[in-house]
């Protein structure tokens, strides 16, 4: 029996993540594509806005449901950019700018563990 090093263990549990998050972004991307007002609206509610939210984007040049969901995500997550490269997003890379959000949200989402302990 042979036994396996940590390296080659934790490379192959890397390149195993890696794949799966590729396949994660790809079917973000893929949603995002074919059904964009839906992608847009499921992502809003994913980050605990109201799930029509992002259908109200369509009333004017700046997109403001998507511009505020970029600030809110990231002061959020504490990443550093500026409301100007989040207007500018908003407005010419709509769709990459929700993928994107999508993807921040699916990195930093953790699961929650309570404990309980009682005092003696």
């Amino acid at each position: 029996m042979r036994l396996f090093e940590a390296n080659e263990i934790s490379d192959s549990y890397y390149e195993r993540r890696e794949n799966d998050d590729n396949i994660h972004k790809s079917s973000i991307c893929c949603f995002a594509f074919w059904c964009f007002p839906c992608f847009a609206c499921a992502t809003a509610r994913k980050h605990g806005e109201c799930l029509c939210l992002p259908l109200l984007d369509g009333f004017g040049f700046i997109p403001p449901i998507t511009t505020a969901m970029r600030v809110s995500v990231r002061n959020r997550y504490g990443i550093q950019d500026t409301i100007c490269n989040d207007c500018l997003y908003s407005t010419f890379c709509v769709v990459c700018s929700w993928c994107q959000m999508s993807r921040e949200m699916k990195l930093r989402e953790q699961n929650i563990t309570l404990v309980h302990s009682r005092a003696h």
